[in-house]
């Protein structure tokens, strides 16, 4: 998803460029996750959450709705700028279903790049609202620290 984005900002934006859209995965297989109901205070770092996540692998068809996001260096430095706190920006956040119902928030495709196909239909911002911002933890930059502990032979 990062490889749209940077296509699209080359030489064009020097700051903070986010793209809202969607996209359906034509063929291949995704990881996604969903969170249980109960939470827990303890999630701080990634492994934490990591660990708490439900992780689950869908087949495409796949349809999901979401963000890109260039670079989260531009907001820190607004809060900077304007001294508020700094909260963690993901980069990407898609929510994903398939034709059977399942779904989840869309982690990373699983097969060789050349084997998935995507059809995606995204446009600019041209504003930023970050709502319901969540505070960081030292261990636990943003929420896609998460997949740093995600290994390939991890069943679910």
């Amino acid at each position: 998803m990062q490889c749209i984005l940077s296509q699209y900002s080359i030489g064009l934006y020097s700051d903070l460029v986010g793209l809202g859209g969607t996209f359906v995965m034509k063929n291949g297989r995704a990881r996604h996750h969903v969170m249980p109901y109960l939470w827990n205070d303890q999630l701080t770092t990634a492994v934490n959450i990591h660990n708490w996540l439900h992780y689950c692998d869908l087949d495409a068809p796949l349809v999901a709705i979401g963000t890109l996001l260039s670079s989260s260096l531009c907001y820190k430095k607004f809060c900077q700028r304007y001294n508020f706190e700094d909260y963690g920006l993901t980069q990407s956040h898609f929510h994903a279903y398939s034709s059977n119902g399942a779904g989840g928030h869309f982690d990373t495709d699983l097969e060789p790049i050349n084997t998935v196909e995507y059809l995606g239909y995204f446009y600019p911002a041209r504003r930023f609202y970050h709502i319901d911002p969540q505070l960081q933890y030292a261990g636990l930059q943003d929420f896609t620290d998460i997949m740093s502990y995600w290994r390939p032979s991890d069943t679910v």
